[in-house]
């Protein structure tokens, strides 16, 4: 049997999902009792997710003019839920389980290694990874904002608090 090397429940609770140990992304329906979908990325094209976080995107976000995000804003909806996937290889690709493909790709440079954490908070994305760095991401935007070297040992998990004003990085100790 596989092992799970992520697992979450989306933000309502009626998903719980998992990636296991080849990579496949699998979505189980817990009001039905029954896997939802399962999405296993192209290996040719993609690299394997390491960790996942449920996210909420605004309609329309990544690509707009400000102006256009700013009109779109300003009605209050409550946006769409997709999972941002960490790779192997350092990125993030969102995920919209509606479509069950890839929507969007993070852009900067992101880590070196693989991603081995990761959480969201507010309209921001964190990651942690094998480099010893927590990069900080635009949601809205899809893009790498700031980079926060940690150390030099590799982080396993992270947190953040609201709006993201604290970040908690785990390796074999808090920092």
């Amino acid at each position: 049997m596989a092992a799970s090397i992520a697992r979450r429940f989306s933000r309502d609770g009626k998903l719980f999902a998992f990636v296991n140990s080849q990579g496949k992304f699998v979505t189980y329906d817990v009001e039905k009792s029954s896997v939802a979908q399962i999405y296993t990325p192209n290996l040719h094209l993609n690299v394997p997710c390491t960790c996942f976080t449920w996210v909420q995107v605004q309609a329309g976000g990544g690509g707009q003019s400000a102006k256009k995000k700013k009109r779109s804003s300003s009605g209050g909806g409550a946006g769409q839920t997709m999972v941002a996937f960490g790779t192997s290889k350092g990125g993030i690709a969102l995920y919209n389980p509606a479509t069950a493909q890839i929507e969007r790709s993070f852009k900067g440079a992101g880590h070196t290694g693989a991603i081995t954490g990761i959480c969201s908070e507010g309209g921001a994305l964190f990651t942690s990874g094998n480099d010893g760095k927590v990069v900080e991401w635009s949601v809205a935007d899809c893009e790498q904002k700031k980079v926060h070297n940690v150390g030099f040992e590799k982080l396993t998990s992270l947190a953040a608090t609201h709006q993201g004003e604290t970040i908690l990085a785990g390796s074999k100790q808090l920092k």
